[in-house]
Order: structure tokens, then C-alpha cells, then sequence
């Protein structure tokens, strides 16, 4: 019994040894894996390194557009304050300017009517010292009857 126990244990061990023996090889093809994945940490590390450094950048561009646009959003709100005061000055303007323009055309038409009416007078005096030149009687002037315009016929 103690042979067979014996020879167990001899071709546990020997199984064992072959195993040890392709344990370099695979120690040699894991070395090359190991290898390749550092190559590849480090080609990940630089790429990531880059992408740090434009992200880096691209917060500081978002930083100064940040500013820009916080600068335009005040030249915008002053523009519309500054239009805002202008249309009140404008409407105020506007509003005098026609007050203006009315006064003025009723003062034109009040001295247009004066002129009219010396005109009409000096022609009804010169009509007068015709007939008397001429020795003739004045006619009476006839007037047509006043009409309500509400009225039809």
C-alpha cells in the first residue's frame, strides 16, 4: 500500500515538473502581455494627458466666452435702457413738433383769411369807384337762400 501511495505521489510530482517545465514559456508569454499592456497604459497615459490639456484649454475658452457674453449681456441691457430713453425723448418731441405745427398752421390760416378778407373788401372798393366812375347804380346783390344740407332738395 505504501508503494502505491509512493507511486501516487511520483506522477503527482512528475505532472507537476512538466507543468514547471512549460511554466518559463508561459512566464515568457505573460512577460510579453504584460509588455504590450504597458506600452498601451502608456500610449493611454499620454492620450489622456492631451485630452487634459485641451479640456484645460477649452475651460479656459469657455471662461473668456463666459466673460464676453456677461459683457454682452450689459452692452445689451444699456442699449435698450439708452433706446428706451430715446423713444420717450422722440414721442416727447414729436408731440411738441405737432403742437408746434398746429399752432403755426392755425395762425397761417388765420392771416390768409385776414388777407382774403381785405382782398375781397378792396376788390367789392374797387368795383364801387368803377360804377360811380362809370355813373352807373349799384345793383343789389341778390343772395341765394340758405339750404339745410340735412335736407335733400
Amino acid at each position: 500500500m505504501a508503494s502505491q501511495t509512493l507511486d501516487k505521489r511520483v506522477e503527482i510530482l512528475e505532472r507537476k515538473v512538466e507543468v514547471l517545465k512549460t511554466l518559463s514559456d508561459r512566464v515568457g508569454r505573460l512577460d510579453d502581455r504584460v509588455g504590450q499592456l504597458d506600452d498601451r497604459v502608456g500610449q493611454l497615459d499620454e492620450r489622456v494627458g492631451r485630452l487634459d490639456d485641451r479640456v484645460g484649454r477649452l475651460d479656459e475658452r469657455g471662461g473668456r466666452l463666459d466673460d464676453r457674453v456677461g459683457r454682452l449681456d450689459d452692452r445689451v441691457a444699456s442699449l435698450e435702457l439708452e433706446f428706451s430713453q430715446f423713444r420717450v425723448e422722440v414721442r416727447g418731441e414729436f408731440s411738441a413738433t405737432r403742437s408746434e405745427l398746429r399752432q403755426e398752421m392755425r395762425e397761417l390760416n388765420d392771416e390768409t383769411r385776414a388777407q382774403m378778407r381785405t382782398l375781397h373788401e378792396d376788390v367789392i372798393a374797387r368795383f364801387a369807384l368803377l360804377d360811380e366812375h362809370l355813373g352807373r347804380k349799384r345793383a343789389a346783390r341778390r343772395r341765394a337762400p340758405k339750404t339745410d344740407p340735412t335736407k335733400n332738395g
